[in-house]
């Protein structure tokens, strides 16, 4: 489905790369993940892989609340690092926030440094619930708002391969416009935005 991403990379004992899409609230209730189409997923992967990052990334879409925030593009590199793909607020669908899909608790002490004050995060991990829990809680002391949501093996290797899990599909798909397209595509042509450094 995703013809740049080798299924055994993705679902592999190490279980770094991966790509997702959008992952949408309604009035804050987790209700569908989808993925972009294979051919924008390989192009994406494909120019991320030649600069060795491994987790690709997607849009937080809130339809209703918050869309006055800053909105961000975040996205794990090779070192765990995260980084804001976006330096400015993006002025396209009603992202905010950020999505993440974290494989282990090693990503987190670098995930914390990058949140946005006040933004909700949702996470999904296929991790344990205790982790889970403090993360919640880490982030809750600093005044973030941290929706935290499990899923398992089975989900997110779905997410991986870019299937559609469920939900509205057609609303999703018009919130992750052809705009925000553009944006990530002009953020990852920037000299001065590098992967993996």
């Amino acid at each position: 489905m995703c013809a740049a991403i080798d299924r055994t990379q993705c679902l592999g004992e190490r279980k770094e790369l991966i790509c997702f899409g959008a992952h949408a609230l309604d009035n804050g209730a987790a209700t569908a993940v989808i993925a972009r189409n294979g051919a924008e997923i390989a192009t994406l992967s494909a120019k991320a892989q030649r600069h060795g990052c491994h987790l690709f990334f997607g849009a937080c879409v809130d339809a209703g609340r918050n869309s006055a925030r800053e909105r961000a593009l975040i996205l794990i590199e090779p070192t765990g690092r995260l980084s804001m793909a976006s330096r400015e607020a993006v002025k396209t669908t009603s992202a905010i926030g950020a999505i993440a899909l974290v494989p282990s608790a090693r990503l987190y002490a670098s995930h914390e440094r990058a949140i946005i004050s006040g933004a909700d995060i949702r996470i999904f991990a296929p991790v344990r619930g205790a982790e889970l829990n403090d993360w919640a809680q880490d982030g809750a002391m600093r005044g973030n708002s941290i929706k935290v949501t499990t899923v398992n093996d089975t989900v997110a290797k779905s997410l991986i391969l870019g299937t559609v899990i469920s939900g509205p599909v057609g609303e999703i798909r018009a919130a992750v416009s052809s705009a925000w397209e553009q944006v990530v595509a002009a953020e990852l042509s920037r000299p001065e935005f590098t992967f993996g450094a």
